[in-house]
């Protein structure tokens, strides 16, 4: 090896050596502060576990002791769960009417145009992402334990698919997906942050749990010596890691960089630049520039540009330091750095807590479920029942009173008599012709069932939901007293509904965040609208246009309250009502808001045959080239010319005293109703929908003019300025 390679591999070596240490310095750095989140988090992870306990019921529920002393002298353990009906009734509200994610812009450089399309990718994403089903387990964990973790990730869009062309030229295409954490206690926040959703955390540590064989195929490299030692500061307690199972660390670092921002304006005249010499050599005096009152921001100037700028008529308004945030994330195993740093492209470590109840005593820090005011009577309730079917069930077993020679010689048929049924049971008569007598049971104890109503009363006052919240039948009747009832449960668990909103609204400004950094170089993006409906974004005909998913600055709002469906139900429960409270001419524009609200496949087809007859009736402005209308039909109103105010309105007065307005038309005459039948123009309307209806099906009489073919459903276009469809 020559002097050049000496010095390579010289540098090499040092190369090697720094990175070591960098590595080694993270570990260090993760270990420490995950000692000191994990002891912050103790209490909470402990009450967290005995919720859940609770929750999943069966012999969980009990006490330990009591449990192991029931087990020892064989005793009934009756177990009767009320508590996850009540969990269900908060998971169910999420399945019925999750929350939406909306976008709106910031400031002035933003366009409602493109918040649309931030809306439409953010329900592509959770589509993507399953949310019907990993929206409502993320509040059911909240419910069940008092904490719910989700948490965002980039992932590649065509993995795998490089058999085309056009997949090669996809082959770097990321996509945001979210992703459920499903353990609630493999994320440690930093114990110093402040915000409710630790928007302001500067590390956090989630474990994750591989087999050994995977482990050893993605990184053979890393050994297995060191993961026991690993494993002590992987996990606070043995009860949470898997037997097999080697643990992972993902630790996340917010790295802060001091930028010196100075803030200059413009409000010193300047001179302008030399304009060299006259004729006589004799310099030219300079323009002088005056104060534009501008202002800029400059990050880190040095005393030169600081000095020209001040030369240039500028003055420093202000100046402070600020940190530019970088979010990376350590892949740890043992005691190696495994993968990283991997940065994040947004503002904060996308993982996202959804809380349940929260309260603070003090700095102490409580955080609960549905299940840890209940537990006590949940418990209470199990014992009352267990004492009651033990009461019950051995009251047939009582034993006998008998003299020794009553059974003397059929001792095994009275010790079976107390086991099973027997036909007869032979004995000898005692003294004075005595013969066995059975101990009378225990008579029924009204204290039993009195424990057991008081338990159920305090699990109800407890989660806030009674017998008529949970389905079962109510004195209420009427539609509005029973939507009373649902809200006032509604209102006892709103609480877990607001902290799902609030942790989707947080995910979302992230997302909005990422967004630009992710999709802002494609030519197309795909999107959903509000009812669902798939379409596709050209984003190069938005920047034509001067609009950009990377140009404004857009926030989320995060509404609560029925889903598309649900909504549109309602609606069409509205127009349906309208057309029948509605006067005549009004029926027909309600019958056509009506059907283009449904999902009926040939509703385009049934508009415009509602269309049709409408106008033949004069109930709808006639089109052009429209038919001539029904025999014994009212005449169609006539339409103004343009320029002019439609018929029965007013003409404008000409200029001048003597001008006056010219006499109003009469009214249009309307035919009368014939008996027993409503009026001329409702007959005629029915009429005429009977004769559509039976041209529809080949039966149309002769001379009746063609019916306008019905309007083609249109093709949906591309995003140009006017938005994405079906926003």
């Amino acid at each position: 090896m020559g002097p050049y390679a000496d010095a390579n591999a010289e540098g090499q070596g040092d190369e090697d050596a720094r990175k070591r240490a960098e590595a080694q310095a993270v570990v260090e750095r993760a270990k420490k502060h995950c000692e000191a989140d994990t002891a912050a988090l103790t209490d909470i992870f402990q009450g967290m576990a005995d919720d859940l306990e609770v929750m999943v019921g069966g012999e969980r529920q009990w006490d330990k002791q009591a449990l192991a002393e029931r087990k020892r002298f064989k005793r009934p353990i009756v177990t009767s769960n009320r508590l996850k009906g009540a969990a269900k009734q908060v998971t169910g509200e999420v399945y019925k009417s999750r929350p939406s994610i909306r976008c709106a812009p910031a400031d002035g450089a933003a366009d409602p145009r493109t918040a649309d399309v931030y809306e439409g990718i953010i329900r592509h994403i959770e589509n993507r992402s399953m949310a019907q089903i990993t929206y409502p387990m993320l509040v059911q964990s909240a419910t069940h334990c008092g904490r719910g973790q989700i948490r965002l990730a980039l992932q590649w869009s065509d993995e795998g698919k490089f058999d085309t062309p056009e997949q090669l030229e996809r082959a770097f295409d990321m996509e945001i997906v979210q992703r459920l954490i499903s353990n609630q206690f493999a994320v440690r926040w930093d114990k110093n942050a402040k915000d409710p959703l630790y928007a302001d955390a500067e590390h956090c540590t989630v474990y994750a749990e591989v087999d050994q064989e995977e482990f050893k195929q993605a990184y053979p490299q890393a050994g297995a010596a060191g993961w026991a030692a690993a494993s002590k500061w992987a996990s606070s307690q043995s009860r949470w890691t898997s037997a097999g199972k080697i643990p992972l660390a993902e630790y996340w670092e917010v790295k802060k960089e001091p930028v010196r921002v100075v803030q200059m304006r413009h409000d010193r005249p300047s001179y302008g630049p030399d304009r060299g010499v006259d004729m006589f050599g004799q310099p030219l005096p300079r323009e002088i520039e005056q104060p534009t009152g501008e202002t800029t921001a400059l990050a880190d100037p040095s005393a030169a540009v600081l000095a020209e700028a001040q030369a240039s008529g500028w003055s420093v308004v202000r100046e402070r330091t600020a940190y530019k945030r970088t979010i990376c994330m350590y892949l740890l195993g043992g005691s190696d750095v495994l993968a990283g740093p991997i940065y994040w492209p947004g503002q904060r470590i996308p993982i996202f807590t959804c809380h349940g109840e929260v309260m603070h005593v003090g700095e102490e820090r409580i955080e609960h479920g549905i299940a840890r005011d209940a537990a006590p009577d949940q418990r209470r309730l199990n014992l009352a029942l267990s004492i009651e079917t033990e009461l019950v069930g051995t009251a047939p077993l009582n034993p006998y009173l008998v003299e020794d020679k009553m059974i003397q010689g059929y001792e095994d048929e009275w010790v079976l008599a107390g086991r099973q049924p027997a036909a007869y049971l032979r004995y000898k008569p005692g003294t004075n012709g005595a013969k066995p007598e059975r101990v009378q049971p225990i008579p029924g104890n009204p204290g039993l069932q009195q424990m057991a109503a008081n338990a159920t009363d305090g699990v109800k006052a407890a989660t806030g939901f009674y017998d008529a919240s949970l389905g079962a039948r109510s004195n209420e009747t009427s539609g509005v007293a029973i939507d009373a009832r649902d809200e006032q449960a509604d209102t006892g668990a709103y609480v877990y509904g607001a902290n799902l909103a609030a942790t989707l609204q947080a995910m979302g400004q992230e997302m909005v965040n990422v967004i630009p950094a992710i999709y802002s170089r494609r030519q197309m993006v795909a999107i959903l609208g509000r009812d669902n409906t798939p379409a596709v974004v050209n984003l190069e005909e938005m920047r034509a246009q001067g609009l950009g998913l990377d140009i404004g600055k857009y926030q989320v709002i995060c509404s609560q309250g029925v889903n598309y469906q649900t909504q549109r139900d309602k609606d069409n429960d509205l127009l349906a009502k309208a057309a029948d409270t509605s006067p005549d001419p009004f029926k027909p524009i309600f019958f056509k808001r009506l059907i283009a609200n449904t999902q009926l496949d040939d509703k385009d087809e049934i508009i415009a045959e509602i269309t049709a007859v409408g106008q033949m009736m004069g109930l709808l402005p006639p089109a052009a080239g429209a038919a001539p209308p029904m025999p014994g039909a009212p005449p169609a109103p006539a339409m103004a010319p343009p320029g002019l105010p439609p018929p029965g309105a007013p003409m404008p007065l000409p200029a001048g005293p003597e001008a006056a307005p010219p006499p109003m038309p009469p009214p249009m005459p309307m035919p009368a109703p014939a008996p027993g039948q409503g009026s001329g123009r409702e007959a005629a309307f029915a009429a005429a929908m009977d004769e559509i209806i039976a041209r529809r099906n080949g039966a149309a009489p002769r001379g009746m003019p063609p019916i306008p073919p019905p309007r083609a459903p249109a093709a949906r276009t591309r995003v140009g300025a006017a938005g994405p469809p079906g926003m």
